[in-house]
């Protein structure tokens, strides 16, 4: 007998390109150094680069909610997108992704009477240097005015 429930299957497979154009350009890594992390290393279960890439890959495929994370962290190919190891035929499955709390530390607004519970903070001067110098980048030769 056929099985006509689809199985695991997605329409979100433009994450793989953009997880490959993220990889060509160290993106993620880029960004992350772009942020103070104030986690202790040994407590901490997703990286910072790879939270990056979570939240911008879905954000990119229309997840732009934080709660569409709590059931998309199990997601199959955002999983294969957002990982930081890939995925070995036969081999372990990937972990589950961040779900909304982890993310949503991202995207709080720095407070100081919230300091023991904000535990990254966003340069944003260095954010902008690398988009003018991914900006810059794209071109072999500078950009005429």
């Amino acid at each position: 007998m056929g099985a006509f429930d689809g199985g695991e299957i997605t329409s979100d497979a433009g994450g793989l390109l953009l997880r490959e154009v993220a990889g060509r350009l160290n993106l993620f890594e880029r960004m992350a150094a772009c942020f103070e992390d104030r986690r202790n290393r040994k407590q901490v279960t997703h990286a910072l680069p790879d939270l990056l890439a979570q939240r911008v890959i879905a954000m990119a495929l229309g997840y732009e909610d934080l709660n569409d994370h709590d059931r998309m962290r199990h997601d199959p190919l955002l999983k294969v997108t957002a990982a930081a190891r890939p995925l070995v035929p036969g081999g372990a499955p990937l972990p589950a992704l961040a779900g909304s709390s982890t993310l949503g530390r991202l995207e709080r607004r720095f407070e100081e009477a919230d300091r023991r519970y904000h535990k990254f903070t966003a340069q944003p001067s260095r954010l902008q240097d690398l988009y003018v110098e991914l900006f810059t980048g794209s071109y072999a030769t500078a950009p005429e005015r």
